[in-house]
């Protein structure tokens, strides 16, 4: 699974993306916190929620962009302002005009900066790497973004009770800049002219080039795989909406951090062993899986002992993890890479809607029927991804990631 780190621009795309995603960790937390510090209103903080997910919806419109510009210059620049509009908190805060209303122009601006950061990722691995070397170069990607979620997201906490929150965001600009450093470093192959001689987009090119990264999509087999991330998101919304309620029924508050660390977890280790599985065949892997995780889910939700049900319920999300590495690799393989940061800001821009549809349907959902019911029947959606995959012939008879061809048929197949 290492062996993509001998390569050295992956590995410094690898160690940015790792040092990028802490500084996203810790911005997270600090950010909510100092909301809710600034206001003592969990209301206000819902709004900064809101706010920081909303320009995800948006990442279609990168596409034709991350397709025409230099995708090193998009990693570099993308990091540098994020470190300024970061330090304006810590600014801020020293002449003493920090207010919540700053925080919240600064939280969207700086999300949406970071939609230009994944396309571009996804576009610049198939450059870097062999075909048969993208899926432990995803695992590895998916490790540096669910790993430091799962260590900086608890840490974060402890660093704001010794270091103060404003320390902390002059902590989380500093990565954003070492981030900038390690992409600046960075040489993507056929990249050269595009750096050197980058000519405007005109509105009329724009337009044209975002629709034909829509029929990439629209009725491909890319559209099928589109429908599975939908629907696991809207799951995964679900279940992110009705955790609190869930936990506190299982005994207290404390739970909430449990199932978040064991949920975050599963994908972890999901997405370390999809690169050990890569040769075997994946609709077979993800029909067991996702049909195992169903099962092990009820489990969590069925049993009575709480610590168990934490365990059982992080276990059941190793499919989930293995699924999204496969996934995005068979796209990165298929794809021509002319049209990748189209396909995947589309793909991007269509799943993050699906979350807060979900968390909303989760919320209403759990306030008539009780937070624990909808945390059982949130297994059903393994299970009928299992199906889906069981009785789609083109997705079941998927063999490797080494079978597939970077065409424009295959695209339009």
């Amino acid at each position: 699974m290492l062996k993509p780190l001998k390569n050295k621009n992956f590995l410094l795309l690898f160690l940015g993306r790792l040092v990028t995603n802490i500084g996203d960790s810790i911005y997270a937390i600090a950010t909510m916190w100092l909301v809710y510090d600034l206001t003592k209103d969990p209301f206000f903080s819902g709004i900064a929620a809101a706010l920081t997910m909303a320009p995800g919806m948006l990442t279609f419109l990168i596409g034709p962009l991350i397709d025409r510009w230099s995708l090193r210059n998009i990693l570099v620049r993308t990091q540098v302002l994020e470190f300024f509009l970061i330090s304006l908190i810590p600014i801020a805060y020293y002449f003493d005009i920090l207010s919540v209303w700053l925080i919240l122009i600064i939280m969207p601006l700086a999300s949406f900066i970071e939609q230009f950061v994944y396309p571009a990722q996804q576009a610049a691995m198939p450059r870097l790497l062999k075909k048969e070397d993208l899926v432990p170069g995803n695992s590895l990607m998916s490790f540096a973004y669910q790993g430091t979620d799962l260590a900086f997201m608890g840490i974060s906490g402890l660093m704001i009770v010794y270091f103060g929150v404003i320390n902390l965001f002059i902590f989380d600009s500093i990565t954003f800049i070492l981030a900038a450093l390690l992409f600046r470093m960075i040489r993507i192959p056929s990249e050269t002219s595009a750096e050197t001689n980058q000519e405007p987009v005109s509105f009329t090119d724009y337009k044209k080039e975002l629709n034909e990264g829509f029929k990439a999509v629209r009725g491909s087999f890319i559209a099928k795989f589109l429908i599975l991330i939908i629907f696991a998101n809207f799951i995964f919304g679900s279940i992110q909406a009705i955790l609190p309620a869930y936990a506190d029924f299982r005994g207290n508050s404390a739970y909430l951090g449990f199932y978040l660390a064991a949920l975050t977890g599963g994908i972890l280790i999901g997405s370390l062993v999809s690169a050990m599985l890569k040769k075997l065949p994946i609709g077979i892997t993800v029909i067991t899986g996702t049909f195992i995780s169903a099962l092990l889910w009820f489990s969590s939700a069925v049993i009575e002992h709480a610590v168990l049900s934490v365990i059982l319920f992080g276990l059941s999300f190793i499919p989930i993890g293995y699924l999204n590495v496969n996934i995005f690799s068979i796209i990165q393989a298929s794809t021509p890479e002319n049209l990748i940061g189209r396909v995947f800001s589309f793909m991007g821009s269509i799943t993050v809607l699906s979350m807060p549809l979900g968390a909303l349907a989760g919320g209403f959902t759990a306030k008539v029927i009780g937070a624990e019911t909808v945390f059982v029947v949130g297994c059903s959606g393994n299970l009928l991804i299992a199906f889906f995959w069981l009785f789609s012939p083109s997705l079941r008879s998927y063999t490797t990631i080494l079978s597939m061809e970077k065409t424009e048929e295959t695209v339009s197949a």
